[in-house]
C-alpha cells in the first residue's frame, strides 16, 4: 500500500459541518453536507408558541461541542425578535449527574431548548432527569421527546437525511469534487408531542397542534 497524505482538499463528506467551515449554504471550501445549527432557532419559535409567556430560555449544551457557537448565534437573532433572553447552560458530559442537575437547577428559566449534542440524543436517562429538574416546557430532537421526556420534539427526519447522505458519498466516490457540491439544508422534519410530560407540567396542548404532530405520546 502506498503512502497516503492529507491535503487541504481531502474528499470527505461531513454531517453537519460547523458554520465556521462555510460562509453560506452555496459552494464553499471542500465540505458538503447538511447544517443543523439553524434548527435551534426554529425550535425556540415552536417552544414559544406553546409557552407564550416565556421570557427566559435555557439552552442546554454539551461543553466543548463544536456546534455550540453556531447554535447560539442562530438562536440569538430569533430570541431578540421574540424578546426572549437566552441562558446558555453548558454541561460536562459524561460527568457527575448531581453536579449537572445542580447547574441546571440554578438557572432561572421559563423554557428549555435541548441542543442536538450526541450526549443528549443518546442519553435519555440524563435528559429525563434534567426535564424533571427544570419543570418547564422543553423542546429537543424528536427522539429526545420520545425517549427522554422532552415536551416537544422537533427536528430533522434523520432517516431521510442519512439516505440523502449516501447520494453525496456516491458522487464523491465517482470523482466529484466535494467543493463543487452545495451544502444543503434539511428539508424533511418531524414533530413529536409528549402528552405525559405536558400532564406532569399541568399544560394543555391545543388539539390543533396535536393533529399536526407526526407522533403523540400519551
Amino acid at each position: 500500500m502506498g503512502n497516503a497524505s492529507i491535503t487541504g482538499r481531502s474528499p470527505f463528506s461531513s454531517w453537519p459541518p460547523s458554520d465556521s467551515c462555510c460562509e453560506s449554504y452555496a459552494i464553499q471550501g471542500n465540505l458538503s453536507g447538511q447544517t443543523l445549527t439553524e434548527l435551534a432557532a426554529k425550535r425556540l419559535e415552536v417552544l414559544a408558541s406553546i409557552a407564550p409567556s416565556m421570557t427566559r430560555a435555557g439552552v442546554l449544551m454539551q461543553r466543548g461541542n463544536p456546534l455550540n457557537n453556531g447554535t447560539m448565534s442562530a438562536m440569538t437573532n430569533a430570541a431578540r425578535a421574540m424578546k426572549v433572553e437566552l441562558r446558555p447552560i453548558e454541561l460536562d458530559v459524561p460527568g457527575d449527574l448531581d453536579n449537572a442537575l445542580s447547574i441546571v437547577g440554578s438557572s432561572a428559566m421559563d423554557g428549555l431548548v435541548i441542543t442536538d449534542a450526541n450526549a443528549f440524543v443518546t442519553n435519555s436517562a440524563l435528559v429525563s432527569a434534567i426535564v424533571d429538574k427544570c419543570r418547564v416546557p422543553s423542546i429537543a430532537a424528536p427522539i429526545v421527546a420520545s425517549r427522554g421526556g422532552a415536551l416537544v420534539g422537533y427536528g430533522v427526519d434523520f432517516t431521510s437525511m442519512f439516505r440523502r447522505a449516501t447520494v453525496f458519498v456516491d458522487k464523491i466516490l465517482k470523482g466529484a469534487n466535494p467543493a463543487d457540491i452545495p451544502i444543503e439544508q434539511p428539508t424533511q422534519f418531524k414533530t413529536v408531542i409528549n402528552l405525559k410530560t405536558a400532564k406532569a407540567l399541568g399544560l394543555e396542548i391545543p388539539q390543533s397542534l396535536q393533529v399536526r404532530a407526526d407522533e403523540v405520546i400519551e
